[in-house]
């Protein structure tokens, strides 16, 4: 039996001169699997923030 080998990943975000760090990370098995992870957080991010762009439209036409 085989053990699988895990890598720890920090996904540090940077928003002009504030940088937000992840101090867990996360455990993946390689460097593919951490890109995929850092595709998915920036898509998270931007439906979020989309999410409160169209909220803030939306007060403001009420």
């Amino acid at each position: 039996m085989r053990e699988e080998t895990t890598l720890q990943f920090h996904f540090n975000l940077n928003h002009g001169h504030d940088v937000i760090s992840d101090d867990e990370g996360s455990e993946l098995c390689d460097l593919d699997a951490a890109k995929h992870e850092a595709r998915q957080i920036i898509r998270d991010l931007a439906a979020h923030r989309l999410r409160e762009c169209v909220r803030s439209l939306c007060a403001a036409c009420s």
